[in-house]
């Protein structure tokens, strides 16, 4: 991954937050495509 100038991580839900904040803290995301509910979940830890 670490050769693709783009990294987007396209999911959504209550049950992938924690999956989704595992990508986000382990891997270069330039971009995040969500719903609201993983946003908010995501920023309440």
């Amino acid at each position: 991954l670490s050769d693709i100038p783009a990294i987007i991580l396209v999911s959504g839900g209550q049950e992938k937050i924690a999956i989704m904040r595992a990508a986000l803290a382990n891997t270069r995301i330039s971009v995040l495509i969500t719903d609201e509910d993983a946003a908010k979940g995501l920023l309440n830890r």
